[in-house]
């Protein structure tokens, strides 16, 4: 009699079309495993789900949320056209610079400064000579190791600014403004002697990746044989850290 009974009541809840009115027929809640929530109430429900907010999802309020929230961004950054953009950026808001650990390839401390507080940081531009037999057009990039820019001055005097010694001595080398028509500048070191070519003194070597923004002429000596000097030189260019 019990099962006639059940089938009875389970008849009753059933619609025109033969469908069954869950909110009258269940005893239970549809477990997860057959496609229900396991559970009577929303919060339950979420519980079951893995989706308890503030413990696996944020708080659509911007409160109650506990744990890391990751940003991971995936792209093809060659058709950025105004930013490139750094796989699984993590937001952080106790970082030095608001969190911000890649740039450009560059890991680590990096300054995001728009105008760089040294002479040598990425983003820097300087007026700095190429000590390379190859010759340079704007856009054209080179290490730091093949530059330098003058880092002393011994003396000044008309028309020249000597890093290394001065006019009454050899060697030494000063900075000319123009040399053969070129308006960029030279560093010129005079040797005794036909030594060849010798890097100008009184200036720092670069590091990192420089790209030019002028054209840079190869170096170039030549021997004075009547007074037995060695002239070399060294052209400044205008170049950009970039790395």
């Amino acid at each position: 009699m019990t099962q006639a009974y059940n089938l009875s009541q389970l008849a009753n809840n059933l619609n025109t079309s033969g469908q069954l009115d869950a909110t009258d027929g269940l005893v239970n809640a549809v477990p997860v495993a057959n496609g229900g929530t396991g559970a009577s109430s929303a919060s339950g429900a979420r519980t079951n789900l893995g989706l308890t907010i503030g413990t696996n999802v944020p708080s659509p309020t911007g409160t109650g949320a506990s744990g890391t929230w990751g940003i991971s961004i995936s792209g093809n950054a060659a058709t950025a056209t105004t930013a490139s953009f750094a796989t699984n950026a993590s937001f952080a808001t106790t970082a030095a610079n608001g969190g911000v650990t890649s740039v450009n390839g560059l890991t680590g401390a990096v300054n995001v400064s728009i105008v760089p507080s040294g002479i040598t940081e990425i983003g820097s531009v300087l007026w700095a000579v190429n000590t390379t037999n190859n010759n340079f057009l704007p856009g054209n990039t080179t290490s730091g190791s093949n530059l330098k820019y003058p880092s002393n001055i011994s003396s000044i005097a008309p028309n020249y600014i000597y890093t290394e010694s001065n006019p009454s001595s050899v060697p030494n080398t000063e900075i000319r403004g123009s040399f053969n028509g070129t308006p960029m500048g030279t560093a010129v070191r005079l040797n005794l002697g036909n030594t060849g070519y010798v890097q100008p003194q009184g200036f720092t070597t670069l590091s990192g990746t420089w790209r030019f923004l002028t054209i840079v002429p190869a170096v170039l000596s030549q021997y004075d044989t009547k007074i037995g000097w060695t002239y070399s030189y060294s052209y400044f260019g205008l170049a950009v850290r970039i790395s």
